[in-house]
């Protein structure tokens, strides 16, 4: 009788021991979910041939071009979850910044840049690197297209101009 008690109770144990980790783990990844990025993280630029520091509120690019006057970034907002979620053009002599696009995705990987004297080219899509759709920036008329979109995965090969 006494044996079957302990063994009752050894499993009641492990049956609260189990319940407690479960609820700790769930509690963990909670707390995980609303991590947000220090809003004082700045982006700083270091244009060496215009001999110029920028200092943008975004996380470091994925990916950026330097075409002329302008520099163009795929950057994060501090306070997202994404890896990018937007492409900014920022002016080398000023400093001034604009976003030109911005991603739908609630969790981005806006990246790719690549460019030429007129286009801007990048890939949008959601952070497991699915549903991606290639987008334009044409630098004379500031308009942005899509130009398509596919369900392959993009994990190295980007668009080339």
């Amino acid at each position: 009788m006494k044996k079957k008690i302990l063994f009752l109770s050894i499993i009641v144990l492990l049956i609260i021991i189990v319940i407690f980790l479960t609820i700790l783990s769930k509690e963990e990844k909670n707390k995980t979910k609303h991590i947000t990025k220090n809003p004082t993280n700045y982006l700083t630029i270091q244009d060496e041939e215009k001999n110029k520091t920028i200092k943008l509120p975004y996380t470091e690019p994925t990916s950026y071009v330097t075409i002329e006057e302008f520099i163009y970034a795929t950057v994060d907002d501090p306070n997202s979850d994404s890896i990018s979620n937007q492409v900014i053009q920022i002016n080398r002599e000023n400093g001034k910044y604009k976003a030109i696009f911005h991603s739908k995705y609630p969790v981005a990987a806006t990246q790719g840049l690549k460019a030429d004297k007129e286009w801007i080219i990048w890939v949008d899509g959601d952070d497991f690197g699915e549903n991606n759709t290639l987008y334009a920036f044409n630098e004379l008329t500031q308009q942005t297209i899509s130009f398509g979109s596919t369900d392959d995965k993009i994990s190295k090969e980007f668009p080339e101009i």
